[in-house]
């Protein structure tokens, strides 16, 4: 009996120090979850803030190229207009050749800057894998071409034309690779975005197939729904894509962005075509409700004639029973009086 007792004795000190442990455990993972939460918002967070960062860059870089370009833009004008013209106006256009050389390289430097800045504001807003290396593959380039711009807006009316020529040459290098970075970073960008809209065209024809065999179901006549040029715009989206990609491959960037515009044109025009055949059903699904809806006002209707009949029949042998009853009272009458 004691070996009984102190055998539950030791089972109970037992499960009385494994309770603190079963307790903790799902505190622990409540913790583990609200911690892996509290991490998800900070990267979310540092995301966004990076994202404004990058989008605020590109609108000074933006405004500044433009502002650049045109002052570059008119000065080369006027001394195009000038010609041999000894005008003094001419005279000291020429004399300020150095001044529009330098307004012309900058006004060049910043038109890079704001394409690279507008490569990394897309790949920032994308889902691409492994964007990070290629973000700071971007940062690595903009910080050539402000290098070069650094050079060049150092250069005066007393640098030599050799100065110059080494400050183009700069630029020039650190665009030559500046610009495939651009490239490579749209073409990613546009095969991700591209193909995910693909993607999502042929979900809603799975999607659109399923509907419609939901309204043969339910009696909907869907013989008259052409669905023939949406599936035509998905099969040429997805051939145009292909062309793209092999642009793109090839490093034919030109003919590669011509493709991508017809990309958008087709995914534009197969959503149309989903809209359409979209309203087409729900057309039919709204008429199909209004027949619907009629038959049982129908079905109403007559169930009130039938109750209206009812009371008629009711009253038919009420008054039966009543002109039995004076049947009968006359007929006790009639022998009384007998």
């Amino acid at each position: 009996m004691m070996k009984k007792i102190m055998a539950l004795v030791v089972l109970g000190v037992f499960l009385l120090s494994m309770m603190p442990l079963v307790a903790s455990q799902p505190e622990d993972r409540g913790r583990n979850a609200e911690d892996r939460m509290e991490a998800a918002k900070n990267r979310l967070e540092v995301a966004k803030n990076r994202l404004d960062q990058v989008k605020e860059r590109v609108k000074n870089i933006r405004e500044q190229a433009k502002e650049r370009h045109e002052t570059a833009k008119q000065r080369l004008e006027q001394v195009k207009e000038c010609g041999d013209a000894e005008t003094q106006e001419c005279q000291q256009l020429r004399l300020n050749a150095k001044d529009n050389a330098r307004e012309f390289l900058l006004s060049a430097a910043d038109r890079m800057l704001n394409i690279l800045a507008k490569a990394q504001e897309r790949l920032e807003a994308s889902s691409a894998k492994n964007k990070e290396e290629q973000l700071a593959d971007l940062d690595e380039r903009l910080a050539e071409v402000e290098a070069a711009r650094v050079l060049i807006e150092s250069l005066d009316d007393e640098s030599t034309r050799e100065e110059f020529q080494e400050a183009t040459q700069t630029l020039r290098e650190a665009w030559s690779k500046g610009k495939e970075e651009a490239r490579s970073t749209v073409a990613k960008v546009a095969r991700e975005r591209y193909g995910g809209a693909l993607k999502n065209l042929e979900k809603l024809e799975a999607t659109l197939d399923k509907f419609m065999q939901r309204a043969r179901t339910a009696g909907l006549n869907v013989s008259d729904i052409d669905r023939t040029d949406f599936d035509e715009a998905v099969v040429e989206v997805e051939d145009a894509i292909d062309v793209m990609n092999g642009y793109i491959d090839a490093g034919d960037m030109k003919n590669a962005a011509q493709q991508l515009q017809q990309v958008k044109n087709r995914i534009r025009e197969a959503a149309g075509e989903v809209r359409e055949i979209r309203e087409q059903l729900r057309e039919q699904s709204q008429e199909a409700r209004g027949l619907l809806r009629k038959a049982q006002d129908e079905v109403e209707a007559d169930d009130v004639d039938d109750s209206d009949s009812d009371d008629l029949d009711d009253q038919d042998e009420s008054d039966d029973d009543d002109n039995s009853a004076s049947g009968n009272n006359s007929t006790g009458n009639g022998g009384n009086a007998a």
